[in-house]
């Protein structure tokens, strides 16, 4: 029997989701400072690669997908996948559609009202974040990551289910993200609504994470996957840095961001994922103020449960604190906005997700041994 702070580790994926959350957070703080007050200098460390946490997301949901599909829990007959879109549509719907009530009440219905093609495009997960609507313009990344859900099921059975040599698949998987996106840069094709938005050219991060549990599934927990933590570490944290500069930069350098990078992202991500997610992993304690004060870097992990409500409300809530603060400091002015709209982002989002989403999973949950 393992010692209870032997089971108390950092869960990946929430760590993960908190990252990608928080470069979300900062780059958007920093358009929305820059709007509101245009005449301030933002320092070149706040310009965090928020595309690339949409990168992140990506692999990490057809990772977590791919490991129901190989585990069983997900069937790819008729009735399986009529489970699987269910249980999808539970997990993301509620959320999704509070959150454009909460809009339409709140902030501007009389766009709703007169807007009714992107209403219609947001009630069928089509919208693609055209026409920047202040607001709910980040909502393109629900529609987008619910077209790759339509994909799993028929990609894992006729495809990734059928792969035998997946050293090789890995490869190819990489080398035709490459091209895709290199085909786009030279057809001159819009970054933001074919490149960042379309499941077609994010499908290899997608994939690409739900083809890693055909090794996982072999996986053990050994020495080596101790080295690989660092390096994996290493990788990652040189990726994030890499994307900053770049973004700052600008120009022809944001453009390497948006081509070149995802591939590096999705090339971190396997070598972090596979680092620690083992066939053999041990329950580890739920997440607690005792193993927070045991483990503090879990702290991170209530960041990544509740990071969907974050995801959907951060805009606002900046949009509202950037106009509220005083703008008489510069730094002042970044770090008050920053951190109150940090904050209260985190405990609406926690409201949300407890009288929402929590409900949801276990009405899920209900649904799924139903089923079965």
């Amino acid at each position: 029997m393992k010692r209870n702070d032997e089971q108390n580790n950092i869960d990946i994926f929430n760590i993960l989701r908190a990252i990608a959350v928080l470069c979300v957070f900062i780059m958007h703080a920093v358009i929305t400072i820059k709007t509101v007050a245009n005449s301030a200098v933002i320092p070149w460390f706040l310009y965090t690669p928020a595309w690339g946490a949409m990168w992140i997301f990506y692999f990490l949901s057809g990772y977590l997908i791919g490991k129901g599909f190989y585990k069983g829990k997900y069937k790819t007959d008729i009735k399986g996948i009529k489970n699987f879109y269910i249980s999808r549509l539970i997990r993301i719907v509620p959320p999704y559609l509070f959150f454009l009530l909460i809009c339409f009440i709140f902030i501007n219905p009389q766009w709703f009202i007169n807007n009714t093609k992107i209403l219609f495009h947001l009630l069928t997960f089509t919208y693609n974040g055209s026409m920047g609507i202040v607001g709910i313009g980040a909502t393109w990344f629900i529609s987008t990551i619910i077209q790759l859900y339509l994909l799993a099921p028929l990609g894992y059975r006729f495809i990734i289910s059928k792969i035998k040599n997946v050293k090789f698949a890995f490869f190819v998987i990489l080398s035709l993200g490459v091209i895709i996106r290199f085909i786009e840069y030279d057809l001159h094709l819009s970054p933001f609504l074919v490149t960042i938005t379309s499941p077609i050219s994010n499908l290899d991060l997608f994939f690409g994470g739900m083809l890693l549990n055909a090794i996982i599934m072999e996986s053990t927990n050994n020495t080596n996957k101790q080295f690989l933590k660092i390096f994996s570490w290493i990788l990652l944290s040189f990726t994030i840095l890499a994307s900053i500069i770049l973004v700052f930069k600008g120009g022809v350098y944001f453009g390497m961001y948006t081509y070149a990078l995802p591939s590096l992202y999705l090339l971190s991500m396997l070598f972090l994922v596979y680092s620690y997610d083992t066939k053999d992993k041990t329950q580890n304690m739920a997440l607690s103020i005792k193993s927070i004060i045991s483990n503090p870097l879990r702290i991170l992990e209530f960041l990544g449960i509740i990071s969907f409500e974050f995801y959907l409300y951060h805009s606002n809530i900046l949009d509202i604190f950037a106009r509220l603060i005083s703008q008489e400091n510069n730094n002042a002015y970044i770090f008050k906005t920053i951190l109150f709209s940090f904050i209260i982002t985190c405990v609406f989002s926690y409201i949300i997700y407890i009288i929402i989403e929590k409900p949801a999973n276990k009405y899920r949950s209900f649904i799924r041994e139903k089923n079965d």
